[in-house]
């Protein structure tokens, strides 16, 4: 699945894909419908593209790909700047996934050497490192909540992780032991912050198996289990509403499922 962001502030969304190349499409909409897709600019790496992710101030960008070098892309020059700080940073591999605070302050991702990394969102330097957060094994997401003090990152071992960046210590974990070979997964904090929204996908023999739950920040414990809602379609993507107590699921067979929670203590 390729990656995609929005613009903070404009009808613009980027995308990367193999072609090492971020395509950015303007999109061109009227009474919630979108009427036409334009390429309208493009900036090239030099390797696969996993991950990006639009500044809070809309005029740069950070990109992840198989190198364990994160990038910042200027979109109006189309200049690229990485940190003169090589040998603090994620030691080897690519970086999957990041994320950066609304001010734009702090950046974090996730790295294939089983690291979480958190930056200067300026300079580029490393000022933290979760290391071994999920057994040693690949980080697969990260994601921040909107206060800026927690992140939570799903690891290839199946574990869900709640990070406080405060006191640089983890204050959750989840785990999720299934059947079968993990194949994807992805957490994410709900629009209140009290709740992280996790799915994951496996391969049992021929047959994918999707589980989306719902958990407590505090506590980790297990809220809510949707994945009936699922059905068999493969979960290609998982997204939080900014606007209420929703999930959009994006699943293989082109649908996109909206889920509202409802929570007994609003």
């Amino acid at each position: 699945m390729k990656p995609i962001d929005f613009h903070p502030r404009r009808n613009i969304i980027a995308s990367g894909g193999v072609g090492h190349n971020i395509i950015i499409h303007d999109i061109n909409t009227s009474n919630g419908f979108v009427h036409s897709v334009t390429d309208i600019q493009r900036l090239s790496t030099s390797s696969n593209i996993r991950c990006l992710r639009f500044h809070p101030c809309g005029d740069f960008m950070y990109v992840g790909t198989d190198s364990s070098i994160i990038r910042l892309f200027d979109i109006t020059t189309r200049s690229c700047f990485t940190s003169n700080r090589t040998r603090i940073q994620h030691q080897g591999g690519g970086i999957n996934d990041c994320d950066v605070i609304r001010s734009g302050g702090l950046l974090f991702t996730a790295g294939e050497d089983g690291s979480v990394l958190v930056w200067d969102g300026k300079s580029l330097d490393v000022l933290h490192a979760f290391e071994s957060v999920h057994g040693g094994t690949s980080v697969l997401s990260v994601n921040c909540d909107k206060s800026g003090m927690y992140i939570v990152s799903s690891g290839k071992d199946g574990s869900t992780k709640v990070m406080d960046i405060r006191m640089m210590r983890e204050i959750a974990s989840v785990s999720n032991l299934g059947r079968g070979e993990l194949v994807r997964t992805r957490s994410g904090f709900m629009l209140n912050n009290r709740y992280i929204a996790t799915f994951t996908m496996r391969y049992t023999g021929r047959r994918p198996t999707n589980e989306v739950q719902i958990h407590c920040v505090d506590t980790g414990a297990q809220e809510a289990d949707i994945t009936s809602i699922v059905g068999r379609s493969s979960i290609m993507g998982m997204y939080a509403s900014k606007h209420d107590l929703a999930l959009y699921l994006l699943l293989e067979d082109a649908t996109c499922k909206v889920v509202n929670i409802f929570d007994p203590s609003a």
